[in-house]
């Protein structure tokens, strides 16, 4: 099971369909420039996933604290700090979150 599936199994948000597993995973879409969030957001709830937007750094530090997530999908450049600097962040803070810029 890969680390993805482990968490949101751990989270009850993991069910076996089949002989396919099906992962419903909360991913927290993140990025200043609005239509690419919404191409994103639009494509992973095509899938079945549930997604947020937050379109600067403060906004995804705010959603975390408020509810857990499976992946954070954040841009290298947002207003409120560099992309590099959020996930440094995430690891530190949210270390079941995993992350990719």
């Amino acid at each position: 099971m890969s680390p993805l599936c482990a968490m949101a199994h751990k989270r009850g948000r993991f069910s076996v369909a089949g002989p396919r597993e099906v992962l419903v995973a909360r991913i927290l879409v993140a990025d200043d420039e609005p239509l690419i969030v919404d191409l994103f957001t639009r494509l992973l709830e095509a899938q079945g996933h549930e997604c947020a937007r937050a379109y600067d750094s403060w906004s995804v530090r705010r959603e975390l604290g408020a509810a857990p997530y499976e992946l954070v999908l954040c841009d290298v450049q947002m207003p409120g700090g560099s992309g590099l600097e959020l996930v440094e962040w995430i690891v530190r803070e949210h270390p079941d979150t995993a992350t990719m810029m």
